[in-house]
């Protein structure tokens, strides 16, 4: 009776944590739509009380959301949404195939599992990358031996998907040259990719060479003074294990160029679901490089920096949409997001405890080993 009690306490929690992040996701989508429709009146929502705000908000948002969406063509959203999740589904396997390089293989649907839940927390939490604390914190749950390894997947996962994407921005510099010098933001913008794409190159070699302590090896005596210093030449050791393997790591890459082809391309069927067309070069340097700023920890899943972002650079005259319909255009394409993030969220209020993940791979690997030895 007991055991049912906490079972039962422990779903009600977490069902009451999902309702609220929930809830305050919805709450920065309608305060967007409302703004938009208030601004169009000469109206400015924020110079409201806050109890006048909020019942705006909840009022007038979700009616102006649902013009919204039906603005967009039913096939076009469907697809955006599909998409969503199939970014979901690359990603997962990209971060499987960095666990195996450390000997880790909790197996495709745990690994999906898990970036389902981190993705419902990516939602809420600081940057788009917010996430990886879970994804964290149940890999170490998964994982009981290499549970240090486990939490350095995420890491290397993190980094090389950003270096990725921000390659594939940098190298759609060039074709966008004139697009770029033509505005101040634009040049800026293309200065703080090319930043962040050499900060994270040299995040990643170092990290696949084994941190500092792999170009200098005295460190390695710095290091294990320090405290937890086994933890961290652990980690440093998941790095260089990695970059030891190539041919993974050439695999992984490509992974996340498709991944950024794929989001690409998620943005790209809402725009048409407005019966809009663009070109196809400056959309294939503006997505990733509004991604990858949204990852920077500045707001919850960069509400605001990137629907800010996606109003001016879609509407500069090259690309030609309309600002209002561009934050639209974002604001769906969070709403695509937020299917999958409520997916998630289910997935944390039933996802096993750790002893029952435990006990399932375990039977998982006897069934596979059973069904080799059959055949």
């Amino acid at each position: 009776m007991k055991r049912q009690l906490r079972h039962a306490w422990s779903i009600a929690w977490r069902a009451g944590i999902t309702a609220l992040l929930m809830a305050w996701a919805f709450h920065a989508i309608f305060h967007d739509q409302c703004r938009i429709l208030l601004d169009a009146q000469g109206i400015e929502l924020d110079a409201m009380p806050r109890l006048d705000r909020w019942f705006a908000v909840w009022r007038l948002g979700p009616a102006e959301l649902g013009r919204t969406l039906i603005g967009v063509q039913s096939k076009w959203l469907v697809a955006s949404i599909g998409l969503w999740g199939l970014t979901i589904v690359v990603g997962a396997w990209r971060w499987l195939l960095i666990l195996r390089s450390q000997g880790l293989d909790p197996g495709f649907r745990r690994t999906l599992e898990i970036s389902l839940v981190a993705h419902f927390f990516n939602s809420f939490l600081l940057g788009s990358a917010g996430g990886d604390v879970l994804k964290s914190y149940y890999a170490a749950r998964v994982t009981h031996h290499r549970k240090t390894e486990a939490v350095t997947t995420v890491l290397l996962d993190r980094v090389l998907g950003l270096f990725t994407m921000l390659g594939f921005a940098v190298v759609l510099i060039l074709p966008n040259l004139s697009l770029i010098l033509s505005h101040r933001k634009t040049q800026w913008l293309a200065v703080v990719i090319l930043g962040m794409f050499g900060a994270a190159g040299m995040v990643l070699w170092l990290s696949l060479r084994g941190g500092v302590s792999g170009v200098f090896p005295k460190a390695r005596q710095l290091l294990a003074r320090m405290p937890k210093g086994e933890l961290l030449e652990r980690g440093i050791e998941a790095g260089r294990t990695l970059g030891r393997r190539p041919s993974l790591v050439f695999k992984t890459v490509l992974g996340s160029v498709l991944l950024t082809c794929i989001c690409v391309l998620q943005l790209l069927t809402l725009v048409w679901g407005y019966g809009l067309e663009v070109p196809l070069a400056p959309m294939l340097f503006v997505v990733p490089s509004v991604i990858c700023i949204s990852a920077l920890p500045l707001t919850p899943n960069g509400l605001g920096v990137r629907d800010n972002l996606y109003m001016y650079l879609l509407s500069l005259p090259q690309i030609g949409i309309s600002a209002g319909t561009a934050v639209a255009i974002s604001l769906v394409a969070y709403a695509c997001s937020l299917v999958w993030s409520a997916l998630g969220g289910i997935l944390y209020l039933l996802i096993r405890r750790e002893s029952d993940l435990v006990e399932a791979m375990a039977e998982e690997r006897a069934d596979a080993a059973a069904r080799e030895e059959s055949s």
